[in-house]
């Protein structure tokens, strides 16, 4: 698609003026901020006519269900390159929608997902069915709320089920330590509604939510491995390199390029035989790495067919942080390796100022608000990995760091997720019983931790 500054319309005497690209879906849509008639819009230019149809006839839907939704000032075909054009009025966003969905703040949090149930309401109650569902497909601005891209909503006969399914793909966007929301917004759909709560819908409000939020952490977890938007991937026959694409800067390639000499020349944290630890500066921001060192051939042989741990570490690191469950930010994977037969692979996250957990409850100058800030965030990070279905398989409390605003998670290699209930019941007992032991001398502490146990239980 041929990229103008101006783009002049059929069956109007006006020209697009193009600002800035907001975004590109190769063969299918471009969206681009602009003016029309001095005007400040949003325009979307279609590849295929039929989409553009489609969208114009769905956005017709959403204003008959009495949806708030941004106004089409012109559709229509651009001259230039016959492409079909539908432009919107610009509607300023005031928050930034997915940061709202995610703040510690619950009365804003609620209010934002008071305002997404609204307008779901109104759609199902007009047989209106929106998929891939998601907090950047409404927007903010002041006390309004607009839905957004119409094409995702079409016309379908919907059961009680079917809505509460919709409502599910919803509840699957919250991330694991606020996941009490799901009640907030069942108690808002039904009330919008005017239905009673029924024994099954919490059961079918969960079932959903678990698939939609598994669905979209596979997703999220196979790109952690590939070119995408958030990672950049450089392979080759002797090495892989996986980063973080922000923080793939010139200097943070040069580290990781040369790794080995990062490592000997930081700081180390840690020399064993199995793995080395040393903290690194890169770009004034500092980061620490974890190498797995090769002993011998048969480990080599190992790793060609079994995930190393490296890997694992990404993986878990990622998958937490997706989850918004706390644990220093993965930056980078890096496998040296022969075509199939893997070297050394090293962990790089991002380091994290704190204290051990163990450390911290045992200073002579503890005050009980720290204690109560120690027991609610350890309770929300077991609680977090409970609901996950993760053990930890080694869960010594020098594996929890105490920063100023959270309990992090570290030390991710055995970390491992269970889809079968009885597998991850006995693993958790095992992680139980590894973390209470940190406590054994320490009664208060045990008697504090158990607790938790008991509660994230039931």
């Amino acid at each position: 698609m041929k990229k103008v500054k101006h783009t002049t319309l059929t069956d109007n005497p006006e020209a697009f003026v193009w600002e800035c690209i907001l975004r590109e879906l190769p063969g299918k849509r471009l969206v681009v901020l602009g003016r029309l008639n001095g005007c400040q819009v949003v325009a979307k230019f279609f590849i295929h006519a039929a989409k553009a149809k489609i969208e114009v006839d769905a956005h017709q839907l959403l204003l008959q269900a009495n949806v708030l939704t941004p106004s089409i000032v012109y559709s229509g075909v651009d001259a230039n390159t016959q492409h079909s054009v539908i432009i919107y009025d610009y509607i300023q966003q005031t928050e930034d929608s997915r940061a709202v969905w995610n703040s510690q703040n619950q009365e804003q949090r609620h209010r934002f997902m008071d305002q997404i149930v609204s307008i779901l309401a109104k759609e199902h109650a007009h047989d209106l069915s929106r998929h891939d569902l998601h907090p950047n497909n409404f927007l903010i601005s002041g006390e309004q709320c607009y839905a957004l891209d119409p094409t995702s909503v079409k016309q379908a006969s919907l059961s009680r089920e079917a809505c509460l399914k919709s409502l599910g793909e919803l509840c699957g966007q919250i991330a694991v330590p606020l996941n009490d929301d799901y009640q907030h917004i069942l108690k808002a759909y039904l009330a919008v509604r005017d239905w009673s709560l029924e024994s099954r819908d919490e059961k079918i409000l969960k079932r959903w939510q678990t698939q939609y939020r598994k669905k979209r952490e596979n997703k999220y977890l196979e790109k952690l491995f590939r070119e995408c938007t958030r990672v950049t991937c450089v392979k080759n026959f002797k090495r892989r390199i996986v980063c973080w694409r922000e923080s793939y800067t010139p200097s943070m390639q040069t580290m990781l390029d040369n790794i080995d000499q990062a490592v000997n020349e930081g700081k180390i944290l840690k020399a064993g035989n199995s793995n080395t630890i040393a903290r690194v500066d890169v770009d004034q921001e500092v980061f620490v790495i974890k190498r797995y060192n090769m002993k011998n051939w048969t480990q080599r042989i190992k790793r060609i067919v079994k995930k190393n741990r490296a890997v694992n570490s990404w993986e878990n690191a990622g998958r937490l942080f997706f989850h918004h469950v706390p644990t220093p930010m993965p930056i980078a994977l890096v496998e040296h390796k022969w075509g199939p037969f893997r070297g050394k692979v090293y962990f790089v996250s991002r380091f994290e100022k704190g204290v051990s957990l163990d450390k911290f409850l045992k200073r002579e100058n503890i005050v009980d608000d720290e204690k109560q800030f120690i027991k609610r965030e350890v309770k929300s990070l077991l609680s977090s990995l409970k609901q996950l279905r993760l053990s930890h398989g080694d869960m010594k409390a020098t594996n929890f760091l105490v920063t100023d605003n959270a309990v992090m998670i570290t030390d991710l290699d055995g970390m491992r997720y269970h889809q079968c209930s009885h597998s991850y019941e006995k693993a958790f007992l095992v992680d139980k019983l590894r973390f209470l032991e940190n406590w054994r001398h320490e009664i208060e502490y045990l008697d504090t931790f158990s607790s938790i146990f008991e509660e994230i239980s039931l």
